[in-house]
């Protein structure tokens, strides 16, 4: 007889580290368990290919039956998100690089949504991105599509707060 499964309790979402999560991807692979196949494609593509792809993903436009589209692929949204755990610098980089071509609200909606996630699970990253916030004033308005989570340490919210603002 079969045991029924509870699956009204919620999920454990706690961050796996990376060495961990590379012990499990080695051992899942040695099963047979196939990949997502995003993570095939990480290092077929630049940070700015990828950067263009996702703006191109929160762009609609007719096509020539007129239908409307999105103007970039699915992948790269994707992508983004499993470089969220398994190469959090790169997902910065991707980020910050694709703020920097004026994305639409929908985009910097996105990335709000990706930069809390990512500094939930990594919040040493603030610094990386601090100090590419005052370096380069443009990326403070993808700082303010940020949405305040409890999960993100105090500390590290009261900087996003503060690259969010405009400098003067």
């Amino acid at each position: 007889m079969a045991k029924r499964v509870n699956t009204t309790q919620p999920r454990d979402t706690t961050p796996v580290p990376l060495q961990a999560s590379r012990t499990v991807t080695a051992a899942a692979l040695a099963v047979g368990y196939r990949l997502p196949a995003t993570l095939g494609i990480m290092k077929d593509h630049s940070d700015s290919e990828i950067a263009k792809e996702l703006l191109g993903y929160h762009r609609m436009a007719l096509d020539r039956e007129n239908v409307l589209r999105r103007q970039g692929g699915e992948w790269a949204r994707d992508l983004l998100t499993d470089l969220m755990y398994d190469d959090p610098e790169r997902c910065w980089r991707i980020v910050r690089s694709a703020s920097l071509e004026d994305p639409d609200d929908e985009a910097l909606m996105f990335f709000g949504v990706t930069l809390s996630g990512l500094l939930c699970a990594h919040p040493e990253l603030i610094q990386i991105i601090a100090r590419n916030v005052d370096e380069n004033p443009k990326l403070c308005e993808v700082m303010s599509w940020i949405m305040e989570d409890e999960a993100i340490e105090p500390s590290v919210w009261l900087q996003v707060e503060s690259l969010s603002k405009p400098k003067e």
